[in-house]
């Protein structure tokens, strides 16, 4: 930190973007590079969340259940949820289209011109009973 101009969000900021890795692939990174760990990179999916990645393609990230993780006790149980299958659309027109027709439990980039088409198919009942919910600045680059 700057002593002289505290640059608290800078610091906060570094905090908020750092990984948390096994003491053991921290390790291996350390050793492979020399101690020089800040330019270390890796393609190797890991963590240590309720989900782990069962598969990463151009059309659709799936996470699957992780069964021991450790937050179970902690939490209560497990999620309910068995796998969260993330469908990836080539165009926002793709994806209205889906959620529209009900095909899509969530929907995260529906750009606010579109809210109003959403609200009047609901109307037109076209769509299964839902509210839509905008949460600013989540997709604020997919407008």
């Amino acid at each position: 930190m700057n002593k002289e101009r505290k640059n608290v969000g800078a610091v906060l900021n570094s905090l908020a973007t750092q990984f948390i890795v096994p003491k053991a692939v921290f390790e291996k990174a350390a050793q492979e590079t020399g101690n020089k760990i800040a330019g270390w990179e890796t393609t190797e999916a890991m963590g240590t969340g309720p989900f782990t990645l069962e598969l990463a393609d151009q059309t659709q990230i799936i996470l699957a259940r992780h069964e021991e993780y450790w937050g179970k006790d902690f939490y209560g149980g497990l999620p309910a949820m068995t796998k969260i299958i993330h469908p990836i659309f080539k165009s926002n027109e793709d994806g209205n289209l889906k959620f529209q027709n009900g095909e899509l439990d969530v929907m995260r980039a529906v750009r606010p011109p579109d809210l109003e088409d959403v609200g009047e198919r609901e109307a037109g009942g076209h769509l299964p009973a839902r509210e839509a919910v905008l949460l600013p600045g989540l997709d604020a680059d997919a407008c």
